[in-house]
């Protein structure tokens, strides 16, 4: 019997059977159990990993795959009428129990790159598409399937403008709206700060407003996780560990190099035969 994830979500099994060898080499998932216990038992986490490690396609999924386990768990405390038992599908998740995993992106290329990687990788549609899990959001360009996105890349930019002027809409309660739940501080579980270091104007005034909402208690559901391969572990914990009560966790993971061969102009002009 076909499964109502395949249906609602239209999940392309051979997709996933097709990347799971290639996730299974990357450091990351050795790391899996590691980084998901430290991100759940603490409010904000420094991780650093290495180029290669595949931080940024992994941990959205991982933290993905616990957060349906846990709502599955409590699908029945939340939604005791509806009584299906497919944690992916939107019709079983309670207003109040579904939440977003946010990653933000210094440019906009890679916040759509990795949205599409990451959706291929799930076997779930292109972002944007009915059913799709990944969504991304920059400037001009917004591809998010309320009703089916759990997964949402986009640009500092997006959530600064989103710390700033928060929707009305999310002080909604939940009980009274008809559609899914908004895009906004109140609905988003985890949010990750990738590629942290490149210290521009909007990643600082965002880490600005964050310590402040951390510091103010307004959204103690938040997990905040800063990710990087080269920023300096000690800087960002100590930054938040006077707003937290349980000082930031840090992380690292390794990465792996590939062998590379340097060819000189001469060598090339040999190979393609002509002379430059």
């Amino acid at each position: 019997q076909q499964s109502s994830l395949v249906k609602e979500h239209a999940i392309d099994k051979q997709k996933v059977a097709k990347w799971a060898p290639s996730r299974a080499k990357l450091p990351a998932a050795a790391y899996k159990s590691v980084i998901v216990n430290a991100i759940q038992s603490n409010q904000v986490t420094v991780l650093s990993g290495a180029t290669g490690s595949g931080k940024s396609t992994q941990i959205p999924q991982f933290l993905l795959e616990d957060g349906l386990k846990a709502d599955k768990k409590q699908d029945t405390d939340c939604t005791p009428e509806l009584g299906v038992d497919d944690p992916l599908n939107p019709s079983t998740l309670s207003r109040s129990c579904r939440r977003y995993i946010v990653v933000t992106q210094p440019r906009r290329v890679a916040a759509i790159s990795l949205a599409q990687r990451v959706a291929e990788e799930m076997g779930s549609p292109p972002p944007g598409a009915p059913g799709s899990l990944v969504g991304y959001i920059v400037r001009l360009d917004r591809r998010m399937r309320e009703d089916s996105c759990r997964i949402v890349y986009c640009t500092v930019g997006v959530l600064l403008r989103m710390l700033v002027c928060p929707k009305e809409e999310a002080n909604v309660s939940f009980s009274q709206q008809q559609s899914p739940p908004p895009l906004s501080l109140d609905t988003i579980s985890h949010l990750i700060l990738d590629e942290v270091h490149e210290r521009d104007v909007n990643t600082d005034f965002s880490l600005t407003l964050l310590r402040g909402l951390l510091a103010s208690k307004q959204c103690p559901h938040l997990r905040l996780i800063l990710m990087s391969a080269t920023a300096s572990i000690d800087f960002f914990r100590d930054y938040f560990a006077s707003v937290t009560q349980v000082p930031p966790a840090s992380l690292e993971i390794p990465g792996r190099t590939f062998p590379v061969q340097i060819n000189w102009l001469s060598d090339c002009e040999r190979f393609a035969c002509w002379e430059i």
